[in-house]
């Protein structure tokens, strides 16, 4: 039910016409696509078109669901045709493409994921302690602070015990017994929406 504005900029060797798609997509399934012809002439030029959807019913979240933004491109004609700067907000106006250096928007979006890997952590038992006693081990920090507390997928390689885990938007630490051990190869933090 709201109203979306797709904008781009596009030429061609030869005027053509194209087709702006939006649909949601559930389990492979489109529900009540939507989509606009745009001209594209010979030399650049930006195009902007505003859609409003349908609000989706009677679908069951897959996890494989998702918003499908599709330029078509023409059948059975032969065209080069040079597209750029391509974003869709939410809304009936448009901004300015916003051109963002590549390591900045890594960062931007390890807020909402992130993916650590070869990291081998381990707590070892205190031969000096017969005792069940709590050891801290393993703290890793996140590269950056995460929009919420995500959550913890481990790939384990050697575990003995039940360790407790900790987590907060800045990193995660993991706290075994005395002679348990926790080693793993690949933590992804998962904080999205």
């Amino acid at each position: 039910g709201k109203t979306y504005t797709l904008s781009f900029w596009a030429k061609a060797d030869s005027p053509t016409t194209i087709d702006a798609k939006l649909a949601f997509t559930f389990s492979g399934t489109e529900y009540n696509p939507v989509s606009q012809t745009v001209n594209i002439g010979t030399t650049w030029q930006r195009h902007t078109v505003t859609f409003t959807l349908g609000t989706p019913s009677g679908f069951t979240e897959s996890g494989s669901d998702y918003l499908d933004v599709a330029l078509l491109l023409p059948i059975n004609t032969t065209v080069t045709i040079d597209i750029a700067n391509v974003q869709l907000e939410e809304g009936d106006t448009t901004t300015d493409f916003e051109h963002v250096p590549y390591d900045i928007q890594l960062f931007r979006c390890m807020r909402y994921y992130e993916v650590i890997n070869h990291r081998n952590g381990a707590s070892r038992p205190d031969a000096n302690n017969l005792s069940n006693i709590w050891h801290g081990a393993a703290e890793q920090k996140f590269s950056v602070i995460k929009r919420a507390v995500p959550t913890l997928t481990f790939s384990v390689s050697y575990q003995t015990g039940t360790p407790t885990i900790g987590t907060s938007t800045t990193g995660f630490y993991v706290v075994t017994l005395q002679n348990e051990h926790f080693y793993w190869t690949q933590v992804i933090a998962d904080a999205e929406l």
